[in-house]
């Protein structure tokens, strides 16, 4: 979701991608020449940097806000499980579950990858984030309860015990996690409805038992004081840094994903049950959006120029649902809510 929460895509596992332009009002599948087992995706502030993965190994860029897409050929390896950008997109990292290779890192846009290598074991790197200047990353390990940060753009990473930014959650599976802008506040989110919080970028974490559900997925506005978690028939949220939270049941499916605008009013979720819901609140204390950086050109090929926005925020969420297609999705919302049914998708930015 960019910034202001006008340009929002979802990805469908063994489907398309899709994509809104109106704060998620409707949606409107992409056509590409194959299916992908895909799995996240990740875009800039303004949304004009997009970029989606496959679990069977593939990279496809986007440069003018998802309408267009472009497969990175040199980059092929199986078992992608995420990808996360920096606010201008100019930074990039890609998670793999593989042995002794752990992530892909682009700096300039996607156009092109190196390995980064975290040790001999193998590693189930999960999910990841990284702060606004991408300086700042955080990877999560589910089956071997640790998380990883690393302050070097993702160059580098503490790997044991002893090591800053390394953490190990004895029994506590994380599946998903979020970053604010400055990287000092991270939340994770995972197994028996486990939260766990950090409000100095990664170095001591601190457990909310809010829930009994599974949560797999959690995002955080910009400054990290708006945060919404979800899972299995429930949604969390908190406006107070992931100090206390309020949990909402709701029966019919899973949530599996979900984001949210800078400020945190604007939200979106996607469910197992082939349905994304989407939620236009106001907040009592909401956060500034801060001003998105200007895409930096590349200098291998400058990027398509950013797209006028031209709509503008709906007044109030939409209430007729519509079906778009057949798959696998995840889904959000605190307050009203708009249910917009698609497929089963499992990754959304």
């Amino acid at each position: 979701m960019s910034d202001d929460g006008q340009y929002q895509t979802a990805v469908e596992y063994n489907g398309n991608i899709w994509k809104s332009t109106d704060f998620g009002a409707n949606w409107t599948e992409v056509d590409l020449p194959d299916v992908h087992e895909w799995v996240k995706v990740a875009m800039s502030d303004n949304g004009q940097f997009q970029t989606a993965v496959a679990y069977s190994g593939n990279i496809w860029t986007s440069n003018d806000r998802g309408g267009n897409w472009t497969e990175v050929t040199s980059v092929s390896s199986p078992q992608l499980t995420f990808v996360a950008m920096s606010g201008n997109g100019m930074i990039q990292t890609a998670g793999l579950s593989q042995t002794g290779l752990s992530t892909f890192v682009s700096t300039d846009w996607g156009a092109n990858w190196s390995t980064v290598v975290l040790g001999a074991r193998t590693y189930n790197v999960e999910h990841g984030d990284m702060s606004n200047d991408g300086s700042i990353q955080v990877l999560v390990d589910p089956s071997t309860y640790e998380s990883f940060v690393s302050n070097t753009s993702g160059s580098s990473w503490p790997t044991s015990s002893g090591e800053s930014g390394y953490f190990h959650h004895p029994n506590e599976a994380l599946w998903g996690l979020s970053i604010s802008d400055s990287g000092k506040d991270i939340t994770g989110v995972g197994n028996s409805g486990r939260i766990r919080v950090s409000n100095d970028f990664g170095t001591s974490w601190s457990v909310k038992n809010i829930s009994s559900s599974d949560l797999f997925s959690v995002a955080v506005s910009s400054n990290g004081q708006i945060q919404t978690a979800v899972g299995n028939d429930a949604i969390l949220s908190s406006s107070d840094y992931g100090d206390t939270w309020n949990e909402t049941s709701v029966s019919g499916g899973d949530f599996y994903g979900i984001a949210m605008s800078a400020n945190g009013t604007k939200q979106t979720a996607v469910k197992l049950n082939g349905k994304i819901w989407t939620c236009n609140a106001e907040s009592s204390t909401p956060d500034e959006p801060s001003t998105p950086d200007a895409p930096v050109t590349p200098t291998a090929e400058p990027p398509a120029p950013p797209v006028t926005p031209t709509a503008e925020p709906p007044a109030s969420p939409p209430s007729d649902s519509e079906t778009l297609g057949a798959g696998a999705i995840a889904g959000i919302a605190v307050g009203s809510v708009a249910v917009v049914g698609i497929g089963v998708y499992v990754g959304f930015s």
